[in-house]
């Protein structure tokens, strides 16, 4: 299965359809991005049934401009994690790979710019997720790398205003799975794949 997510809604290939709600596409079918937000008015997931998936994918990740992003879920030397507030939603510190950059360096200055925190450590890359959305008359798909990291003590974290962040802070294990809860689907996509239950 491939997981694409498109605002707090989530577009699924598959070969099987599983026994969940959802809308339901054929990819045997012809398929664009104009069918797939119809499929999607009135529900929160799509399910793409396609015999070839990577086939079906490809087709559609055609369909758009792809861009290419890298972030952090950076956890303090007490276990907190350090989260950021833009656009009214707690998110984590993430941004585009700027030519001659390779990807892990990207997702550490971006941690770096946005959140002013320094002397992380990658540990190693948690996941990769992917979403569309319609940016200055063209849509895109975009691909976020997102890394484990690590830094020294509890440094005091400083938003990047300039880019909308209002809020970084340092939150406890508990305090983050509420935090999610406004959060977006790719966010807790990551934790999750950082092994936290529950969110």
């Amino acid at each position: 299965m491939i997981n694409i997510y498109f605002e707090d809604k989530i577009v699924t290939f598959t070969e099987h359809l599983p026994q969940e709600e959802g809308a339901t596409l054929l990819a045997d079918e012809k398929f664009d991005i104009a069918k797939v937000l119809q499929n999607l008015e009135n529900s929160k997931r799509l399910w793409i049934k396609a015999s070839d998936v990577r086939g079906a994918f490809a087709h559609f990740r055609g369909l758009f401009v792809p861009v290419i992003a890298a972030g952090g879920l950076v956890v303090n030397e007490a276990g907190e994690s350090l989260m950021i507030l833009r656009n009214g939603r707690w998110d984590l510190p993430k941004g585009h790979l700027e030519a001659g950059e390779s990807i892990e360096t990207c997702a550490m200055r971006e941690v770096e710019e946005e959140c002013g925190v320094g002397g992380l450590t990658v540990d190693g890359l948690l996941t990769r997720t992917l979403h569309f959305y319609r940016m200055r008359g063209r849509w895109e798909l975009k691909e976020t790398w997102w890394y484990a990291m690590r830094c020294e003590g509890t440094p005091q974290p400083t938003p990047q205003r300039e880019e909308g962040i209002v809020r970084v802070e340092w939150v406890v294990p508990e305090e983050v799975s509420v935090r999610l809860k406004g959060s977006f689907e790719t966010i807790r996509t990551v934790f999750r794949s950082a092994g936290m239950r529950g969110v």
